[in-house]
This record gives C-alpha cells, sequence and structure tokens, in this order.
C-alpha cells in the first residue's frame, strides 16, 4: 500500500522516534512496517508505517484513525511553529463519574479540532495517551431519569440540544472510537441517533448502532 502524505501534518515526527514506542512492530517491506494502533483498541497490526527518504514517518491506520491522532496518543504531538495562526473558539470538558476533567476537546478557527489533558506541573499537555475516554457530559447522562436518550455526532450539537431540555451525549475524538464501555449507559434506555448527513456521520451512527442494539431498549437513526 502506498502512503500518503496526512494532511495535518508536516512529517516532523522522525521514523525513528515513531518505531519504539508501537507494539508488535514487524517489517513488511524496504522501509515499511505494520504495528498495532496506539488510538484504537484493536488485536490487529493494523497500523502500516512507511518512511520518507530523509527518514520522516508516514502512518495509515486501517481503522481510520487519523496521523495526528495517532501522532498525540504516542505522546509526540508537536504544537504549530505558527499558533498565532488559529484561535480557540470552543473548549469542551469531558468529565469522569465524579465531575473530574479527564481531558478537553478545543475547537479552533479555521476550523480544526485538537485535543488536551491537565498536567498538575505546567498547564496542558497536548496528548491523551493513557488518559480514559468518557462520553461527553458523563455525570448528566448518568443522572437523567429521562428513558429517551439522543446521541449525536459531536459537542456542538450535543450542546444545542440540551437547550431543548433532553437528555443527549456524544463520544470523544470522532466517528471510530466508539468504546464498548460506553454501552452499559444506555441499557434499557430508548436511544435516538442523529446522524449527520455525511460519511463520517453514517459511519458513526453505524457504529453506534451496533454497539447499541444488544443493551438499549430500542434504537432508532433519524437522518438528518
Amino acid at each position: 500500500m502506498k502512503l500518503q502524505k496526512p494532511i495535518e501534518n508536516d512529517f516532523s515526527i522522525d521514523i525513528d522516534e515513531i518505531l519504539p514506542l508501537l507494539d508488535k512492530v514487524k517489517k513488511s517491506g524496504n522501509k515499511q512496517w505494520v504495528a498495532l494502533c496506539p488510538s484504537h483498541a484493536d488485536h490487529r497490526q493494523s497500523l502500516s508505517i512507511g518512511a520518507t527518504n530523509d527518514g520522516k514517518a508516514l502512518l495509515h491506520c486501517h481503522a481510520s484513525c487519523s496521523y495526528l491522532d495517532i501522532v498525540k496518543d504516542l505522546g509526540l504531538y508537536k504544537e504549530p511553529t505558527t499558533p498565532a495562526k488559529r484561535e480557540i473558539k470552543e473548549i469542551y470538558d469531558y468529565v469522569d463519574e465524579e465531575g473530574e476533567l479527564l481531558f478537553q476537546t478545543l475547537r479552533f478557527i479555521p476550523k480544526n479540532f485538537g485535543q488536551r489533558r491537565p498536567d498538575g506541573s505546567d498547564g496542558w499537555l497536548y496528548n491523551l495517551k493513557g488518559v480514559r475516554r468518557v462520553l461527553y457530559r458523563l455525570p448528566e447522562l448518568i443522572a437523567s431519569e429521562s428513558t429517551t436518550v439522543f446521541v449525536v455526532e459531536g459537542e456542538k450539537s450535543t450542546d444545542f440540544l440540551r437547550g431543548f431540555g433532553f437528555t443527549v451525549t456524544t463520544n470523544p475524538l470522532g466517528a471510530t472510537k466508539w468504546i464498548k464501555d460506553f454501552n452499559k449507559y444506555f441499557k434499557g434506555r430508548d436511544v435516538v441517533i442523529l446522524e449527520d448527513n455525511d460519511d463520517a456521520g453514517r459511519k458513526h451512527s453505524e457504529i453506534v448502532s451496533k454497539n447499541l442494539y444488544p443493551v438499549a431498549n430500542s434504537v432508532k437513526v433519524i437522518k438528518l
């Protein structure tokens, strides 16, 4: 497979930095390897790795994890050299059952997304390696007595629907990042999935539906 340059990275990461951090690395050709992807739960070597002529890393996850997410989860994320070009528009807090902040999703202008987690010594760390993923507004979901729960794609849509009094949540980090541990919060509930009208939205509703059919009272997909 020919590995393409990802649009969100400038190849500042050396192949020699990435390979020692990956699990079950196996050489598959000249300047090509396979390994476990650090950004999703899988027992297969679904991450393809390559190198440019000057030793920069090429990555392709067969489960569609982005280059940027992989680099962040390995702890190799580097702030842009010109951070003034982008501005934080929205900050979304992800907290655990007790309300403790685990990480934040950042929405930038121009439109882009990033994640960071609090660091007790000097502010923020811009990677989520080893951080527990939870549903957005998890304490509200747990405390809600409503039997109907809406699942949307994205924090902005979640907050919009909350304004109408609905019980609503979303999963962090994109369409393919649903974790089986999320399923328990929907047991015996009627789930309404609001599907965005694009490929990512359809993939998101498909993954969420397959996970929740066995545990929810009902699952309904509404296409927007």
